[in-house]
């Protein structure tokens, strides 16, 4: 397999997931308003889906009618999501990625009701109100795959700062000495399994790795990580409720983990439109009450989640039904 130079750049950024991606759009929207020559790479060889950039501008042609017009055309949510805090979104706007993503993508959190099993201190509940503090909302939820496709789209504009390099890495080398530039070696998609796959070295000022938690540039350059392990899971799925959410969050800390229910933006729950009545369930608890719960049936899983939240103390009023879409289990580690 031949290895040549290919390119080299002053930041080089391995993953284009919301950090990378997002990263590359601050860097090339500060060198364009600066006037600074700056040259970054992007190496992501999956960049966001035609399909979620379909429904991205599916959303963007049904921002501006009804909602009952819309209902209907909307897809599942995805279990995917990030809550976005004002600080943020005041970032994201000021590199462009912000105005990208249609107003029926996001759902603002206004208030949020926190408590405890069981209350303490004969405090049975603490509530957050954005109204509290002269602000339009606490923060909003936003699913990954609309953010992402955004930064994406912001980056074809930045498209003379940012470079996206489509390949894979599979390796890195920091070279000797103080002049050597970091060399990250890339191959292409069209022959992953085999050796006669075209390979590039591409060098790098600035070696930024944002690959993920199982990061290749991390143990090629041999950085130092810690790991600890909170034996808990976390079981994640789409809820309707049988009223209106009204921009409302939940968080209950039972005894075995954290419950928490986040208001996210209208979609269809098995096939049937709801209007400002989903939410996105994140439930951490052990191993073995994750497992039951991700493979329970769907009655099985509204009872749980109801009885979870129905406790003495509740401050939720709703009936909650799950959909039948898959749910999803992730072991909780920090890193």
């Amino acid at each position: 397999m031949m290895t040549s130079v290919s390119k080299a750049y002053d930041v080089v950024i391995v993953g284009g997931g919301l950090v990378g991606a997002g990263l590359a759009c601050m860097l090339g929207n500060n060198a364009r308003n600066s006037g600074f020559k700056l040259r970054v790479g992007l190496i992501e060889p999956f960049p966001p889906s035609t399909e979620d950039f379909e429904t991205l501008n599916q959303r963007w042609s049904l921002s501006t009618k009804p909602n009952s017009e819309t209902n209907s055309s909307f897809k599942i949510p995805s279990l995917r999501t990030s809550t976005i805090s004002p600080r943020s979104i005041r970032a994201l706007t000021s590199c462009g990625i912000w105005n990208k993503i249609p107003h029926n993508c996001i759902e603002s959190v206004k208030k949020m009701y926190v408590w405890d099993e069981p209350a303490v201190n004969g405090l049975e509940t603490l509530v957050f109100d954005a109204s509290d503090v002269g602000a339009d909302s606490l923060a909003v939820v936003v699913e990954n795959r609309f953010l992402r496709a955004a930064m994406f789209h912001r980056l074809a504009e930045l498209d003379s700062e940012v470079e996206i390099i489509r390949r894979k890495v599979d390796s890195v080398n920091t070279g000797q000495g103080s002049d050597t530039w970091p060399e990250v070696v890339t191959s292409n998609l069209s022959h992953p399994h085999t050796t006669e796959r075209n390979s590039d070295a591409i060098q790098a000022r600035v070696l930024v790795a944002t690959d993920g938690r199982k990061s290749l540039v991390r143990d090629s350059v041999g950085l130092p990580w810690y790991s600890h392990d909170y034996n808990q899971h976390a079981v994640v799925a789409n809820v309707a409720s049988d009223v209106p959410h009204n921009g409302i969050a939940y968080q209950r800390f039972l005894s075995t983990g954290p419950l928490a229910l986040l208001p996210v933006a209208s979609g269809t729950l098995d096939g049937e439109p709801y209007h400002d009545r989903l939410f996105n369930v994140v439930w951490s608890t052990s191993r073995a009450e994750a497992h039951a719960l991700k493979a329970c049936s769907e009655h099985a899983f509204v009872t749980e989640l109801n009885n979870a939240l129905s406790l003495e103390g509740s401050a939720v009023d709703s009936i909650f039904r799950a959909g039948k879409e898959k749910r999803v289990q992730f072991k909780i580690n920090e890193l």
